[in-house]
């Protein structure tokens, strides 16, 4: 493979997931903007149906991929999916351009972020410290806080 130690091996593995979670997000916005009203809600069910079939297949394609190669070929498998995908957007996705030229909301992604971390690291940090210890309560009301500060600027825009 490609990394050389176990700390490569586990960024390339949290890349591999930032990039799984943000293919979903951005495939369905594609299927809304590029499907007219009459045609959108097929498309939406066959984004769904080939995103479920992905994930019962994975499992089932990881377990041959394992019984039958080196390990490592696990991660090696998604170089000539993501390349068919890549060719396939030149070719079949048609270029849209916004006509309001709407900005991204960073803020708004900035905050959903600390909030959604810092929550998920009281989650997790609670069974190890104890759930009423300072580091947890503090970490956990931070982010709830800052997920209000996000609903509130959310509902502002």
């Amino acid at each position: 493979g490609l990394a050389q130690s176990s700390g490569q091996l586990i960024a390339a593995r949290a890349g591999m997931g930032i990039g799984g979670a943000l293919l979903i997000t951005t495939t369905l916005a594609v299927v809304v903007q590029i499907f007219d009203d009459s045609e959108r809600v097929k498309a939406i069910g066959l984004w769904s149906t080939v995103n479920s079939l992905g994930f019962a297949a994975g499992p089932l394609v990881g377990g041959v991929v394992l019984d039958h190669f080196w390990w490592g070929a696990i991660f090696l498998i998604n170089i000539p999916v993501a390349l068919i995908g890549l060719v396939a957007v030149v070719r079949l996705v048609p270029e849209f351009k916004n006509p309001r030229g709407e900005r991204p909301d960073l803020l708004g992604a900035l905050l959903s972020t600390i909030g959604m971390t810092a929550v998920v690291f009281a989650i997790i940090s609670g069974p190890e410290h104890g759930w009423t210890s300072a580091r947890v309560l503090f970490t956990a009301f931070v982010g709830v806080a800052v997920l209000a500060g996000f609903v509130l600027w959310e509902l502002r825009i």
